[in-house]
């Protein structure tokens, strides 16, 4: 069975709008039933000690995503963290509301756990999904 954790931090998100568009990109890529999904969202400082130690980059990154074995219990844990600054500031760019543009980092890091590259394809999934599955009114 898949496990989905997500922690707001110290940040005013909807949770349970964000689990929807994760399950509903799991379910339509297949996903594997055994695989636990922890997302973490925080800041600018933080995702950039985590950029320099694992990838040599010093700078902040909005999206970092870390597929770890659980071997002990047959499965994959997918580590995903998202900077809410570079949320905020892509938003004002984009002109979108700062609940999509989270939506559409959740996405971009789920999509990496399934196999996708940072390329034309996942944008365009991303986007795909934010607007199928994500949505701030309960179900």
């Amino acid at each position: 069975m898949r496990e989905i954790f997500i922690n707001p931090g110290r940040y005013d998100i909807n949770v349970d709008a964000l689990e929807r568009l994760v399950d509903g990109i799991l379910t339509c890529e297949g996903a594997p039933s055994k695989l636990r999904i922890e997302i973490t969202y925080t800041d600018d400082s933080y995702i950039k000690k985590l950029n320099s130690r694992y990838l040599g980059r010093n700078y902040p990154t909005d999206c970092m995503c870390f597929i770890l074995p659980d071997e002990a219990r047959n499965r994959e844990i997918a580590d995903i963290y998202i900077s809410y600054d570079r949320a905020v500031e892509q938003a004002k760019a984009r002109k979108e509301t700062l609940d999509f543009e989270l939506a559409i980092l959740t996405a971009h890091g789920v999509l990496h756990t399934v196999g996708y590259g940072d390329d034309k394809l996942i944008e365009e999934k991303q986007e795909d999904y934010a607007n199928r599955f994500f949505s701030t009114r309960a179900p």
